[in-house]
């Protein structure tokens, strides 16, 4: 059966692609440069590789996953199960068994490395003092790792043997196509990092449209483009950095910005109640939650692990600013069983065809959110709560239904808009909210 056709005109790999006969090999050559820098990529977690700072690998597995996207959410005839594990092994490969040799039917190479210098994460984030580019290179910034400056250009040869069907060629350049408009290389991609613009010799590659997007379950929604990819990220990511942590809108204001206010988020009050400890300042001013019952961390709903942090004063030169008593040690919000959720949302600059690019936010479908129990544990050498590891249900760390989700979302400012309204979507929700608050 045939895959149903997008409503975007798509150039195919080749004119002739439909009447080739099965014996037909289809070769490609793709011109790839990046459009934002690359954290990571190498063999070890968050260190680029200098001498091979593209894996033909990396590049593999993100193609297997965007296939199986198009394979298991398209609208007619969805894959799942057993047979969408055999239809993957049949063209991407997959470990023999007995005389059964599953290899793939798609060779890549990736040649022509442009040279490249790389520059510590922490002289990137000076160069751009944004906050929205330091909340996205947390990690990178905390550990001091280096990062590969945007721009790094390189050739991606792809085959498809003689038993690569036309079909299958044809679902292999779709998978090209979701791939050049919201993957990337290294790790972070999806926060935009190693994000990358592919061109081909004989082939176009259109962006993916907001109809292709939600005939996959997906939600595509790009704001006004601008002139350079780095400041399209911005674009991009600026709104989740706002809505999460950005004074006034994410959290109270504080003194200064080294001193941030309190979060207007409900998870830090949820901890206070589940480990019974809450901060009281030298002042008296304290911290105490005034729901003890509250256990609402909307939040997984962006990906997981959480590190939650408390900021406590443990002393100072006269001891006058010590805190009474203080806020829980750190804590880990992850889902039971597994040790992270990749988020569902993907946040990037995307080529267009004019020469500029848009600030595009790509929600992935919710299929990992309908079951989703959560355990909060303790976190560090410093975090010995008796009461923790503390389980969640997906019931109980946000409710499903939109009549028990309505009077906790009013209590969280970041879930109204600026007329003190509730922010709604598909449900009530973190997700929901943050698409309506990233809408152009």
């Amino acid at each position: 059966m045939k895959l149903r056709q997008p409503k975007s005109t798509i150039t195919p790999p080749r004119e002739e692609l439909p009447d080739r006969p099965t014996s037909a090999v289809w070769r490609e050559s793709f011109q790839v440069t990046t459009l934002t820098p690359i954290y990571g990529g190498g063999t070890e977690a968050g260190v680029p590789d200098q001498i091979l700072p593209v894996r033909v690998a990396s590049i593999r597995g993100q193609l297997r996953f965007w296939w199986r996207l198009l394979k298991s959410h398209r609208r007619e005839n969805p894959l799942q199960g057993k047979e969408l594990f055999d239809e993957e092994r049949n063209i991407w490969g997959g470990m023999s068994e007995g005389d059964d040799d599953h290899a793939s039917k798609v060779k890549l190479r990736v040649h022509g490395i442009s040279d490249f210098h790389p520059i510590p994460s922490l002289a990137f984030s000076q160069q751009q003092n944004d906050s929205a580019l330091n909340y996205v290179l947390f990690s990178a910034l905390t550990t001091g790792a280096s990062l590969i400056p945007e721009g790094l250009r390189f050739t991606l040869d792809i085959e498809c043997g003689k038993t690569c069907t036309p079909e299958q060629q044809h679902e292999i350049f779709e998978t090209l196509r979701w791939w050049a408009s919201f993957g990337g290389i290294g790790s972070r991609t999806r926060r935009g990092l190693g994000g990358i613009q592919v061109t081909g010799a004989n082939s176009t590659l259109p962006p993916v449209s907001e109809d292709e997007a939600s005939s996959h379950g997906c939600k595509l929604i790009q704001k006004s483009s601008r002139a350079k990819a780095l400041e399209a990220w911005k674009g991009a990511v600026g709104p989740l950095w706002e809505f999460r942590q950005k004074p006034g809108i994410g959290r109270h204001h504080g003194r200064d910005s080294n001193h941030p206010g309190s979060s207007h988020w409900p998870e830090p009050d949820s901890i206070r109640a589940i480990t019974g400890k809450h901060r009281i300042k030298a002042d008296g001013t304290s911290f105490k939650p005034d729901n003890p019952e509250q256990r609402e961390f909307p939040r997984a709903a962006f990906g997981l692990p959480i590190i939650f942090h408390f900021q406590n004063i443990t002393r100072d030169k006269e001891d006058k600013r010590k805190d009474k008593q203080f806020d829980p040690g750190d804590c880990e919000l992850k889902p039971q069983k597994f040790d992270r959720m990749a988020s569902p949302l993907i946040l990037k600059p995307i080529a267009l065809d004019d020469g500029r690019y848009a600030p595009a936010l790509l929600r992935l479908p919710l299929d990992q959110l309908s079951g989703l129990s959560l355990e909060l544990q303790n976190s560090g050498a410093d975090a010995h709560h008796p009461n923790l590891p503390y389980k969640l249900d997906r019931n109980d760390w946000w409710p499903t239904e939109p009549a028990a989700q309505q009077p906790k979302a009013q209590s969280i400012p970041p879930m109204w808009n600026h007329r003190g309204e509730l922010i709604e979507g598909d449900g009530i929700d973190a997700l929901a909210a943050f698409l309506k608050y990233f809408q152009p």
